[in-house]
């Protein structure tokens, strides 16, 4: 008996993103199948670390496992931070009456080599400075629970609220060099914990429609190097477009942004505009 390991198949067996468009992964998965065929043998193990299948969704990653089933050896399989079809959603979704429908929804998602950005300081005697550092090889995971509410009456107008509250955990991977490996951190750094979305769209004649729509982000945390955890101010953003439409390729647009000059920052000590305006024009292939 042997052991092996293997990483970055990047299969994509059942999907239209071969990896043979870069130099050096010409004919990859036939030269993977003879190589494994002539040093692996059913009696040996295989561990395959990631980064599997480029498939997006559970049921479309089976044409790349039937393909590493059929190979030789007993296989182990660990989650890749390219892996995305491990994610898992379950929820209801019912109309309820014509023209109304609410979803109701939990799941829960690892991710792994996330990357986290936090405030770093540097000074001496000569400088001082201040930047953004990306904290990579970070294990995130989230469980996630909330609810999507629609409402359309006729071309007239539509509505929508959801509402998503998040419980994140997040550990040092193996190779973080600074922190005690697999150690948890206090907070997953930025991340939101309550996440609340609301549109409004009316049509009040042909070819033309304004939207109004709502996103709010609390409960985000950072580091600010000794002095402890901030928590960071709340994403409170409000925009407005408006939209004309030629025909179904062509049509234009205006929007502002944040009309409600909100601070905050996405990552600390980048704040955002306060308010921005944009026009532009829209084509539909």
């Amino acid at each position: 008996m042997a052991l092996f390991a293997i990483a970055d198949l990047h299969l994509s067996l059942g999907e239209d993103k071969p990896m043979d468009v870069f130099a050096g992964w010409n004919d990859y998965t036939s030269r993977l199948e003879n190589n494994w065929r002539k040093l692996v043998t059913d009696n040996d193990t295989v561990v395959v670390s990631g980064d599997i299948s480029w498939a997006m969704k559970l049921e479309e990653t089976l044409t790349d496992f039937t393909f590493i089933e059929n190979l030789p050896g007993k296989k182990i399989f660990n989650k890749g931070n390219h892996d995305y079809w491990l994610d898992a959603t379950l929820g209801i979704k019912s109309g309820v009456a014509p023209g109304f429908w609410f979803d109701v929804f939990a799941g829960y998602k690892i991710t792994s080599s996330d990357v986290l950005f936090l405030p770093s300081r540097i000074y001496d005697r000569d400088h001082f400075g201040n930047f953004s550092e990306a904290m990579s090889d970070i294990d995130t995971k989230q469980l996630f629970i909330g609810a999507n509410l629609k409402y359309s009456y006729q071309q007239l107008f539509d509505v929508s609220l959801k509402g998503v509250y998040n419980n994140w955990k997040a550990n040092f991977g193996d190779t973080w060099i600074g922190g005690e490996a697999n150690g948890e951190l206090a907070h997953a750094w930025g991340k939101p914990e309550m996440e609340v979305t609301a549109g409004l769209t009316v049509r009040p004649v042909k070819n033309v429609s304004v939207l109004l729509d709502y996103y709010l982000a609390t409960g985000r945390y950072t580091q600010l190097g000794g002095a402890g955890e901030y928590k960071m101010n709340n994403i409170n953003e409000l925009n407005l477009t408006g939209t004309y439409t030629f025909n179904d390729t062509f049509g234009v647009y205006a929007k502002l942004n944040n009309i409600l000059c909100q601070k905050y920052e996405v990552y600390y000590g980048y704040p955002l505009q306060s308010f921005s305006a944009m026009i532009g024009v829209n084509i539909n292939f």
